[in-house]
């Protein structure tokens, strides 16, 4: 997301942490109750603020929807942005980027909740931008399996959208059983996540 400047807001924090503050209070509520069942009320509750220092912020509870869309993606372009490298080995890149897929998932459970969960209640408008920068998010990791087709060592007829959300898809679905604190830690859970995607993507 773009740098926000930091005005002062009404209660005499900076405009910037206040919108913070509504958004990790959105983020633990909406994914606790769900989006619909939590009004602007119990969100300006839990925050200890008034109803209409949250329009001050955001016009719409649909707003504060679209913003935690908008962070999530953000995180999720970032972190596999972090270990995209042309210059490396192939399956090395999309094994690291699945794993940081995963990964992120679990370390933000609440978020992605939302994000898997909320998609039917985004205005159509930024339902549209959220499903574009999602398929800047496949592009990246399908460029990469693209270069493991041209160098033989995945079929050139692969589906390479379908197969990406195939890997993916795999580390999405821990926002459903993934439990903190049983069986492994969450970097050992990705690591099994991101083996057994390359390596199906190789036997494809």
């Amino acid at each position: 997301m773009t740098a926000r400047t930091t005005r002062r807001g009404p209660v005499g924090r900076p405009r910037s942490t206040r919108r913070l503050d509504i958004l990790e209070h959105a983020a633990a509520l909406f994914g606790e109750r769900g989006y619909r069942a939590t009004t602007l009320t119990d969100l300006a509750d839990s925050i200890g603020i008034a109803k209409a220092t949250l329009f001050h912020h955001f016009p719409t509870k649909e707003q504060i929807l679209f913003e935690l869309y908008a962070r999530a993606m953000d995180l999720s372009l970032q972190r596999i942005s972090a270990v995209d490298d042309p210059e490396r080995d192939p399956a090395e890149v999309v094994r690291a980027m699945v794993r940081e897929h995963a990964l992120l998932i679990m370390q933000n459970d609440a978020l992605f909740t939302i994000f898997f969960d909320e998609e039917a209640s985004l205005d159509p408008e930024h339902l549209a931008v959220v499903k574009a920068q999602q398929r800047d998010y496949i592009n990246m990791i399908s460029t990469h399996v693209a270069r493991l087709q041209r160098s033989g060592r995945v079929r050139k007829d692969l589906h390479r959208r379908i197969a990406v959300q195939a890997m993916i898809g795999a580390g999405s679905w821990t926002y459903r059983w993934y439990e903190p604190g049983r069986d492994l830690r969450p970097e050992e859970i990705a690591d099994v996540v991101a083996d057994i995607a390359v390596r199906g993507l190789l036997d494809a």
